[in-house]
């Protein structure tokens, strides 16, 4: 039996092709805030993207991924075949959820701050968020997303000395096609994408003039998205229209009128990267909440708690310190606003009060930190064979506050006079003008005091410092009289009259004055500074 003739298809045809859908990837013043006040009420305006559901792996030790094709759109199964020229261009990025944002690794992990899910896939911190991103084989970064096949988000650069990134304007304006070869960009010229030279300096602000003149724009309230709609399984929180938000930690009472909301990418513990947070970015801090008259909870927009870094603060305040004292001093009001090197909310509520009363005196400051002075620990007196022994002067620097420096280079003037005339009258009346232009109400230079002291304090605070002005040798100050002597001295009480003498005595008896020692030092010989550290 002959067999049928085999079926010939057209020319030009093409045999049925399989499925090959890819799959797709998934205050102003918060201390006056009381129970009983009347808040401003209104419902929060939520932006941005979220998901009514996320997938959940059972990942054992490896990283935490992030599923994020429950929140984008699914292209049709032809989009791989358009043309890059053809592919739209978002106008903005497709920014994560934060909480999916969590599950990443930290930006700091990288010296670029790329961030990386449980498949590797990167992602970048902006200032509105985070989103994926596709690095390009020549170093460029392009913002993408998990759905799409083709990559059609504008190009981005990292912010140079941060951890953020912004679209990379000129490259963008420059090629209309982001995926054609930069032929046209001179070499010499091209921004650098790997710039792993960030800065390092310690203290990038404490001589510099503040970054910020005005308190930033909250209009957006970008806050409101923040919460989540289920109560987190550990730390605290605390619940606003139907939304639980984690707040730093502290102990909430039923009578606590304010905790502090944390961003969910920040976590305010310690010093360092509180400080570095105010830098980069201040929009990562955590905002205020106050309790209302019903009992319920609302956020307090007025103004950001911190406007600039914590160095800054200290160094507005009291111009004539050195850069890394201002630094030292802002890490110890950190430290001591708590008592531990964790921060927690009822410190940063401090800490917010005091630069409040240091600006405006709007409210008072909590005296532990209402002084630099007052946080200096005692040094001790070393017996070395002679009467009263020695003090060694410790370093300029170190892990904690020891001394406070002044930087002869901001009080040019009255430096240039002691340098005319050396001597100790010349040191006293140097001293006395530093501490006048740092705020200080200093009673008039008396060369009959012992080792030249000064005695002054500062309005609203109810505290006496005495300064003692002794010859400084290399490395350590001797010391041949006993704190205190000054003031019970002939001389000094002959400067008072019966109401100081009464006030004097009642401070002492309340240990209320501060004993100081001061005096120049030359770390270098073409570097002087002059130093304050605090005695018995």
């Amino acid at each position: 039996m002959a067999k049928p003739p085999k079926q010939i298809p057209p020319a030009g045809s093409s045999p049925p092709r399989p499925s090959t859908d890819t799959p797709h990837v998934n205050l102003d013043n918060v201390s006056n805030i009381r129970p009983g006040m009347h808040l401003p009420t209104g419902e929060p305006t939520l932006t941005g993207h979220s998901s009514s559901r996320t997938t959940e792996h059972d990942a054992g030790n490896r990283q935490p991924s992030v599923e994020v094709s429950e929140m984008l759109p699914r292209q049709p199964p032809h989009a791989s075949g358009i043309a890059p020229e053809a592919s739209p261009r978002p106008t903005s990025p497709v920014f994560i959820p934060a909480h999916l944002a969590l599950r990443l690794t930290p930006a700091a992990a990288s010296s670029q701050g790329i961030r990386r899910d449980g498949r590797e896939r990167t992602y970048v911190d902006m200032r509105e968020g985070t989103a994926m991103v596709h690095q390009h084989p020549d170093g460029r970064f392009q913002l993408t997303s998990a759905s799409e096949l083709t990559h059609s988000g504008f190009l981005v650069e990292r912010i140079r000395g941060t951890n953020l990134w912004q679209k990379r304007q000129a490259i963008t304006a420059r090629r209309p096609h982001v995926d054609e070869p930069d032929t046209q960009a001179d070499p010499g010229k091209r921004p650098r994408l790997n710039e792993d030279d960030a800065s390092t300096d310690p203290a990038p602000l404490a001589d510099k003039p503040s970054t910020i003149a005005q308190p930033l724009d909250l209009s957006n309230k970008p806050w409101r998205n923040w919460g989540q709609p289920t109560k987190p399984t550990g730390g605290q929180s605390v619940e606003i229209d139907g939304l639980h938000y984690p707040i730093v930690p502290q102990i909430v009472r039923s009578n606590t009128s304010i905790v502090c909301i944390k961003h969910p990418r920040f976590n305010p513990e310690r010093f360092d990267a509180f400080e570095q947070m105010l830098v980069d970015d201040r929009t990562l801090q955590p905002r205020w909440a106050a309790r209302g008259p019903d009992n319920q909870w609302r956020f307090t927009d007025h103004r950001l708690p911190f406007e600039k870094p914590l160095t800054q603060y200290v160094a507005d305040a009291f111009e004539c310190l050195s850069g890394p004292s201002a630094r030292a001093v802002a890490k110890a009001m950190f430290r001591e606003s708590r008592g531990a090197e964790v921060i927690n909310g009822e410190g940063l509520q401090a800490l917010s009060q005091t630069f409040r009363h240091w600006q405006d005196r709007a409210m008072p400051a909590h005296r532990h930190l209402a002084d630099p002075l007052l946080l200096l620990p005692v040094q001790p007196i070393i017996s070395d064979g002679t009467f009263g022994g020695r003090i060694v002067l410790p370093p300029t620097t170190g892990p904690s506050l020891q001394r406070v420096d002044f930087d002869p280079q901001k009080f040019s003037q009255q430096w240039s006079e002691y340098t005319a005339a050396p001597g100790a009258a010349s040191l006293q009346k140097l001293f006395y003008n530093i501490l006048v232009k740092s705020g200080y109400t200093v009673s008039p230079p008396d060369p009959s005091l012992l080792e030249h002291s000064l005695v002054f304090h500062r309005e609203g605070l109810d505290s006496l410092f005495v300064l003692k002005l002794p010859l400084v040798s290399p490395g350590f100050i001797p010391r041949y009289t006993r704190p205190g002597s000054e003031l019970t001295s002939s001389a000094a009480r002959m400067t008072l009259d019966e109401t100081g003498q009464q006030r004097l005595n009642a401070l002492l008896a309340q240990d209320k004055v501060n004993y100081l020692v001061g005096g120049i030092q030359h770390p270098s010989p073409d570097q002087p500074t002059l130093f304050i550290l605090r005695e018995g």
